[in-house]
């Protein structure tokens, strides 16, 4: 038998005992580590029948009398379990098939005629072959557990009943219903309303406080790094301190200063509806993002604007091209091409931007019309009243869902047809 099958049938018993045939003590160690570890966890969650408490999500509820509680099922925590079992399921099988594949790798190295390297070259080998995957393995592993993993059960909630006051554990299950909430939120008049006008108005929101910051940044920079403008470090330095105050602070002086009985109110002797009218709250909201976020874009396209050759500007002089032309031909294209992704990800940041919504307006002013949203709810503060104010988790996790598939289709659709992504780096 050749030290390929050899291997392969080792690893293939115990993982890592082929690599330990083949003398990657290491490696070997690492894999049986892994394999122990996890298959330990999915051992663990069999015996406790994690799947099929995962399936039914409980068949006794919590029972509570005035002497005594006698604990039952909680569905939400074998909704938890069962989806940490099942990426530990997959993650067992991905360290599974790669130790077959390198194991199988080394054998058919060695069968080759090659020798595997010994000392100073081991070493050499080891860091050219691990120094990679154990630096990305963390992250990746930190990406799976702190990120992939809510937004798993994100897509599980929104498949159950998970509500108050009725399905709210442990002294209430829920249970699987399938694609009711989607048709819920389309089907029922007034929460498709809702959700329509809400998402409406922060497609709006997004694109409006995305090219105001990315305008007034362009104004600042463009003004800052004028040569008729002396003193560019004091200015430039004024102009930034608004991004240098944390942006809730600021959220709440605005708040304060817009108010009915607010200084700008006190100081003009009237009583000027900011946040109390509908259109007049979602333009102080605009205006106080572009307050907000303007300096950010300033020093970005800043940095950019000393990347454009002085030489094209020079020869545009040649040319007899006017300041527009310079910067309709030049400067915008060139800035587009370095910023153009910082666009796009802006325009995701503000769409899910639930802090300039809720320290400045808390979604207000109310409108009867909407189920639990007011004039100025963005998609994801109409979600946080969802939950933390009324427990419709289920509900809320199905916004959710769409919320993702709309950002991530427009981010990557059109990150895949920026040229700012599409340009190959010189190393």
């Amino acid at each position: 038998m050749n030290k390929e099958k050899k291997f392969l049938i080792a690893s293939a018993l115990l993982p890592g005992a082929g690599q330990f045939l083949a003398g990657h003590i290491v490696k070997g160690i690492l894999f049986v580590v892994m394999h122990l570890l996890m298959g330990g966890i999915l051992l663990a969650g069999l015996f406790s029948n994690v799947i099929y408490k995962f399936i039914s999500l409980g068949d006794k509820p919590e029972v509570r009398t005035i002497f005594k509680t006698t604990a039952g099922d909680n569905s939400l925590d074998y909704l938890v379990n069962g989806a940490l079992f099942f990426i530990i399921l997959i993650l067992f099988t991905i360290f599974y098939v790669y130790n077959l594949k390198d194991a199988k790798k080394l054998g058919k190295f060695i069968d080759e005629g090659n020798s595997l390297p010994k000392g100073e070259k081991y070493r050499d080998y080891v860091m050219d072959e691990f120094f990679m995957p154990t630096f990305l393995t963390p992250g990746a592993l930190g990406t799976i557990f702190i990120v992939f993993f809510p937004m798993l059960l994100t897509v599980l909630i929104a498949f159950t009943n998970y509500s108050g006051p009725d399905h709210l554990p442990p002294k209430n299950l829920f249970d699987w219903i399938g694609f009711q909430n989607f048709v819920r939120l389309i089907k029922y008049k007034e929460l498709s309303k809702t959700f329509f006008v809400v998402a409406g108005w922060t497609l709006v929101w997004a694109i409006l406080t995305t090219i105001f910051n990315f305008a007034a940044g362009l104004l600042l920079a463009l003004i800052t790094n004028s040569r008729r403008i002396k003193f560019k470090g004091f200015w430039r330095a004024i102009f930034i301190l608004p991004y240098a105050v944390p942006a809730f602070v600021s959220l709440l002086v605005f708040r304060l200063m817009f108010n009915g009985l607010g200084p700008i109110n006190a100081l003009l002797h009237t009583n000027i509806p900011f946040l109390t009218d509908p259109t007049g709250a979602k333009i102080i909201a605009i205006l106080v993002n572009t307050w907000l976020g303007a300096p950010y874009f300033m020093v970005l396209i800043s940095g950019a604007l000393t990347n454009i050759s002085s030489s094209l500007y020079e020869a545009a002089d040649i040319d007899g091209a006017t300041e527009w032309q310079k910067f309709k031909n030049i400067t915008f294209p060139m800035l587009w091409l370095q910023l153009g992704s910082t666009m796009i990800l802006t325009f995701a940041f503000n769409f899910n931007n639930f802090g300039a919504i809720y320290l400045l307006t808390n979604g207000l002013p109310a409108d009867s019309s909407l189920r639990y949203a007011g004039h100025t709810d963005i998609l994801v503060s109409w979600i946080y009243k969802l939950t933390m104010d009324n427990n419709l988790f289920s509900l809320a996790a199905t916004v959710t869902i769409f919320i993702f598939l709309f950002v991530a289709s427009i981010s990557l659709l059109t990150l895949a047809r920026s040229k700012t992504f599409n340009q190959e780096a010189v190393l």
